[in-house]
């Protein structure tokens, strides 16, 4: 499966959607046993069910196998840095001077940024979004679903170690994208301000906001360290 990324490039991700092929041959042909006594009838059920294990396990490799395989893509984007070569993270372009700009819709500046007051305006929205979909990603656990004894399948969390390393990664890319869109709100208010006055202070403003935009959201997706909301750094000063 593949889907856009945020360069509108198709992502390499892939999903794993059946596991039937996978099973052993020995056991296609195999539906029915016969038995001559009852010793050998509990043979032939510990044989079958330990071919049964054997299909679970190989199923649940497979499905880790392709969880790990999504994980090195994502890790990879890290060395991505232009819009159209990214897939799971933007990098910013924060502007940085509007004094020299020929035009700029305040009208459509306020409809990105602030929109009517209430609910906030397109930038607002989508960083909620994001938080929204963060937050969501927290409470999905593959490991509270399968946790079983340890000598079934995988052993007792199956693929659940997988799915919650690329879990956390795709938290904090949400994360640290919403940091992002709120930044960026700030920013294109600062360049509003900046193109209406031209003077020092706005020019100011602009710098500290691009500034703080470059220092990133505190948030790092690559670390491999799980960090969480609060490790977001605080946004610049709104009042620009």
């Amino acid at each position: 499966m593949a889907a856009r990324g945020a360069g509108g490039a198709l992502v390499p991700l892939t999903v794993l959607k059946d596991v039937s092929a996978l099973k052993h041959d020995k056991t296609a042909g195999k539906a029915t046993f016969e038995a001559d006594d009852f010793e050998e009838m509990m043979k032939e059920f510990k044989r079958a069910f330990e071919e049964i294990g054997d299909d679970f396990k190989t199923a649940e490799e497979a499905v880790d196998e392709n969880l790990r395989h999504n994980m090195k893509l994502v890790l990879e984007d890290r060395a991505r840095h232009g819009y159209t070569d990214t897939f799971f993270h933007l990098t910013p372009a924060p502007i940085q001077d509007a004094a020299g700009a020929t035009r700029m819709d305040e009208n459509a500046v306020n409809q990105m940024t602030v929109g009517d007051g209430a609910t906030g305006g397109y930038m607002s929205q989508i960083a909620a979004e994001l938080e929204k979909a963060a937050k969501a990603l927290t409470g999905i656990s593959m490991v509270d679903l399968v946790r079983r004894k340890h000598n079934i399948g995988m052993g007792p969390t199956g693929p659940g170690g997988a799915f919650a390393e690329l879990r956390q990664v795709l938290y904090e890319l949400l994360q640290d994208l919403r940091w992002k869109v709120d930044e960026g709100n700030v920013n294109l208010r600062a360049a509003m301000r900046d193109f209406q006055e031209s003077d020092a202070s706005s020019q100011k403003a602009l710098d500290a906001v691009a500034s703080n935009i470059a220092q990133g959201s505190g948030v790092d997706p690559w670390d491999h360290k799980k960090q969480k909301e609060e490790n977001l750094r605080p946004h610049s000063n709104g009042n620009v």
